[in-house]
Formats: structure tokens, sequence, C-alpha cells
């Protein structure tokens, strides 16, 4: 059975010496020292690679086609004319890779949302020029989620493209993971995994997402789609609950908020091989509407396949996440 995963990440080494440079003159002290944590990460991991050697690892795990995105230190943070350049120069990085591989690769756009317009542009040159099926956002930009009016352009576009939008978590504000966090008796190395991948950015991530349905915005944009990951970042196993205390007599929408999620959000596993987490999410969202990922090459499994393959769904079911639904809505 093919096998594509959607939430594949990579960084260049050349897009981030520019973007260390511009960021880290404009960052707190502590938001400055994670970011020059990464640089082992990015001279010691597969991450920079696109080619020989993740295509190797995407062999071994059963992997045929990546969907790749940008990963940390995402272009798309900076202000908006270093970010402009910067974001063009990762497509086109990503772009020229594809080339050499077409049938094992493809991409995501990294957009400068500091400039809507701008960003919409690009994610118009990556779709129609660079071949892209989509566009991934790393987080919120400068403290404000992308439900706000002045990010419209971006969605906007998307939707004129029939290309959906990824919501991939990002750090949480400063302010926000120093409150719920941070204590005199959680270690800082502890506080700052607690804050991240370990829980903190997945609820914001999760909030993010929440945020766009109670916006209208699929009111306005009948055939946006989005795409958010880790089994939906905690939502759908909160659909009741959500229904019953934010009602359409609330919100002013036309109908419960699961309804909407189940319509217009795609949810991926994010590497995350637990039934516990799987189960709950696919009968929640429905088959149709889950599409496999590896989060290569942050998590590393042998297993990403075999995983799938053992779940307790049908034949059926499993093509359409193994493959099917990632072609159809990625027109793959």
């Amino acid at each position: 059975m093919k096998l594509i995963t959607i939430e594949e990440h990579y960084m260049s080494k050349t897009v981030n010496e520019t973007y260390m440079r511009v960021m880290t003159q404009i960052v707190s002290p502590a938001v400055r020292a994670r970011l020059e944590g990464l640089k082992g990460f990015l001279a010691n991991s597969a991450i920079s690679d696109l080619d020989g050697v993740r295509i190797a690892a995407m062999d071994k795990q059963g992997v045929d086609m990546q969907v790749i995105s940008y990963g940390n230190n995402n272009p798309m943070d900076l202000p908006a004319d270093a970010a402009i350049p910067l974001c063009r120069q990762a497509n086109d990085e990503l772009a020229a890779a594809i080339r050499c591989h077409p049938a094992r690769f493809a991409g995501y756009a990294a957009l400068p949302v500091g400039d809507p317009k701008a960003a919409a542009d690009e994610l118009s040159r990556a779709v129609n020029e660079l071949g892209f099926v989509g566009v991934s956002l790393n987080g919120s930009y400068n403290g404000r989620f992308f439900d706000e009016p002045e990010f419209f352009p971006i969605f906007q576009q998307a939707e004129k493209l029939d290309v959906p939008v990824y919501f991939h978590p990002g750090f949480p504000n400063e302010k926000v993971a120093d409150y719920y966090y941070k204590g005199e008796n959680i270690p800082q190395e502890v506080s700052t995994v607690f804050a991240s991948y370990g829980y903190g950015w997945h609820v914001d991530a999760g909030i993010h997402m929440m945020r766009m349905i109670l916006s209208g915005i699929f009111d306005k944009l009948p055939n946006l789609k989005l795409i958010t990951g880790h089994w939906g970042e905690l939502v759908p196993y909160y659909f009741d609950r959500i229904d019953e205390m934010i009602p359409e007599a609330t919100t002013g929408l036309d109908r419960p908020f699961s309804e909407i999620y189940r319509e217009h959000v795609y949810i991926t596993p994010s590497g995350i091989a637990s039934r516990n987490s799987a189960m709950p999410a696919i009968n929640g969202m429905g088959a149709d509407h889950v599409l496999w990922s590896h989060d290569f090459p942050y998590v590393k499994r042998d297993n990403v396949r075999d995983f799938l393959m053992d779940l307790p769904i049908s034949q059926e079911e499993k093509e359409r996440v193994a493959y099917k639904n990632a072609e159809t809505l990625l027109g793959l």
C-alpha cells in the first residue's frame, strides 16, 4: 500500500544563517538562547538534507512520498522586509529538491505573514510556478493569531488556489509560557519542554484552530481547508464539551462547532504512535478527514507504516488514511 506522510520538515542552513542574524537582534535573551540551541540540531540532523539521506530514511520506514514544510526558525517569524526574500529563498530551495525527486517529495510554502498581501502573492507563486500543494504556518505571528482580520488575504488566496493551510505548533507567547509552565518547583529544563513540544504548544495550536472556527472564517471562505497535527492538538477529544458549552446561540454560527471542524479540518498523527490517541481521534473525525504523517526528522520511528496497518480500522479506511485522502486534498 502506498504511504504519503504530510507533516515532514526541513531547514536550510543558508536560510537559517540570515534568520539567526536578524532574529537574535530583536528577541529576548531567553528566546535567543533557544534559537542558538538549535545550531547543534541543524548541524547533526537529516533536517537539512533533501536528497539521499532523507530518501534512504523514507525507504527504511516504508514511506513513498513526503510533503515537506519548513521546520524550526521558519522565516515567516521575521519582520516582513526580511521575511519576503527569505521565504522566497526557502521555497526555491525546496522546489529545486522536488524537481529532482518529483515522485518522492512535495512541498508546502513558507510565507512572509508580516505582510499579508506579500504572503498571498508568494503563495500564488509557490503554487502556480513551483507546484507546491499548500502552506504551513508555524504557530502565531508576533503575538497575533491568524484569525485576526489583517491575515485574511492569506486564507482568501488559499481558498482561491484550492490548497490547504497546515497549522503547525509554535512556541507559545513568552508571557503565556511564563505563567502556565514555569514554577519554583519545576526545573528550567522541564519547564522548557512542558511549554513546548511536551504539552504547551499543542494546547496553543488547538486554541488557534478553535479561534479560526469561532471567528466565522468558514462563513466567508466556505471552501477553505485546514490541517492540524498531533491527532488534532487535543480539540477532537473535546467536541461534545465544546458543542454543549459554546453552542450556536453563543457563537452565532449556523451549526455546532464540531460539524464545522469535521467538514473543514483534517488531522494527522505527527508521529504519535499511540492507539489511545489514534482511535478516539479517528472515530471522532471519520477516516475521510485523517491523513498520515511522521514528523520527520523530529520523530524517527521505524513503525511509521506498521502502526497504521495494525490499527483496528477497515482496509478501505487504511487506504484512505495512508494515501487516498492526501492525493485528493493535495492534488498529488
